[in-house]
């Protein structure tokens, strides 16, 4: 089975179909990470023959595992080749991305996958974390995935995430439960209200995630605290 058709087969299990302009976009955007990884490291050269089991699905899931708000700003905090960013974009096309990344040749990457799959209503921020000048429009939603500890990118979230209110979603790995745990002590000073971690295996039959979690975080006085949802 091709890979394209996997990506299909796994997304049916929610009972909509995926439109043929979202099929060729994910192939297009596929062939097009295996070209430039050739040159550029944008993914692990193990990954070229499982790109959608490894990536695209585990980005996409997201949109099955998180609500997201219609058309909410989202960030892509640490994009790299633009996971999760773009395929979340490309089944979620209401949703207003920033692409952050300060790596230039991948930055430079994003820009033609951008142009090539005639994505609308996606920015790009180059440069480091502390270099990005303030945006116009703060986010509702800060994405990552495999980027850094969730203390440090709840820190950084914050110049971009709205509060109270504004909430960062995770792809985390082995350590989750302990950097929720080191989260939990400095709650206050970090200005999270809530905080949830979950096992994250959107598509156990055909991606499965071993040892995979989500972690999701509020913004907003810790006074204020609430159940989540």
């Amino acid at each position: 089975m091709e890979q394209i058709d996997l990506f299909q087969r796994a997304w049916s299990v929610f009972g909509e179909p995926v439109s043929p302009d979202t099929l060729a976009r994910l192939s297009a955007y596929q062939d097009m990470l295996v070209a430039w990884n050739r040159k550029v490291n944008l993914i692990s050269r193990n990954d070229a023959d499982r790109i959608v089991t490894r990536h695209l699905l585990p980005s996409a899931g997201l949109a099955r595992a998180f609500v997201f708000p219609p058309n909410c700003r989202v960030m892509d905090l640490g994009a790299g080749a633009g996971l999760p960013g773009i395929p979340l974009k490309l089944v979620r096309p209401d949703l207003r991305l920033i692409l952050s990344e300060s790596k230039r040749k991948k930055v430079h990457f994003l820009r033609r996958a951008v142009q090539e799959l005639a994505l609308q209503d996606v920015e790009i921020a180059e440069g480091r974390v502390e270099e990005i000048l303030p945006l116009p429009d703060l986010v509702d939603v800060v994405v990552s995935r495999a980027v850094t500890d969730v203390s440090t990118l709840v820190q950084w979230s914050r110049r971009w995430l709205r509060s109270p209110g504004g909430q960062l979603v995770a792809v985390k790995g082995a350590d989750a439960q302990v950097e929720v745990d080191t989260l939990t002590s400095c709650a206050a000073e970090l200005d999270i209200c809530r905080w949830e971690i979950m096992p994250y295996n959107p598509f156990p039959d055909i991606a499965p995630l071993s040892g995979t979690a989500l972690v999701m975080v509020e913004r907003g006085p810790l006074s204020e605290a609430t159940d989540w949802d």
